[in-house]
């Protein structure tokens, strides 16, 4: 897990009563277990942030955004940090990134009735492949789906993809 932020002001959307010195607002997306607004604590990864802000005496108010807007609402300088986020070259231009604190693997998931292998990304051109709106699948797989090699349909939630 990445923790990105901005060095931007407050966004004049959130309550006064809110905004102020010891408050850092985080734009994020569903991504359960890990991160949900259905879940205590807003799940695991939102959990141990506020706990290490809290650390800091410093609250932390979340905000749930479909993932790429969450990602454009830290850009303007409307709210102060977003997590999970993976590195490309683009976001280490405009975020800060903090250590790496959380890892997971990237997979695809398929009818079991419709074997699928591969090992490499020329493997791939067979197939129509679901992705989600402001994820990175990697640099490979995303510059391959950028210049046509692979077909890729971005959708605007994991859900909608399965």
């Amino acid at each position: 897990m990445l923790f990105i932020t901005s060095t931007s002001l407050w966004a004049a959307e959130v309550p006064v009563e809110v905004v102020g010195s010891g408050v850092v607002r985080i734009a994020t997306g569903e991504w359960p277990p890990y991160i949900s607004k259905k879940l205590k604590h807003y799940g695991v990864v939102s959990h141990v942030i506020k706990e290490a802000f809290a650390e800091e005496n410093i609250k932390v108010v979340y905000t749930f955004f479909p993932w790429k807007r969450a990602l454009k609402q830290v850009m303007n300088g409307n709210w102060d940090a977003s997590p999970s986020w993976v590195p490309t070259p683009e976001r280490l231009h405009d975020f800060h990134f903090s250590d790496v604190v959380h890892t997971s693997s990237k997979v695809f998931f398929y009818l079991k009735e419709k074997p699928f292998e591969w090992r490499s990304i020329n493997d791939l051109q067979n197939y129509t492949i679901g992705a989600t709106l402001g994820y990175t699948y990697g640099e490979t797989f995303d510059k391959s789906a950028e210049n046509g090699q692979i077909i890729v349909v971005p959708l605007r939630s994991d859900l909608l993809n399965f």
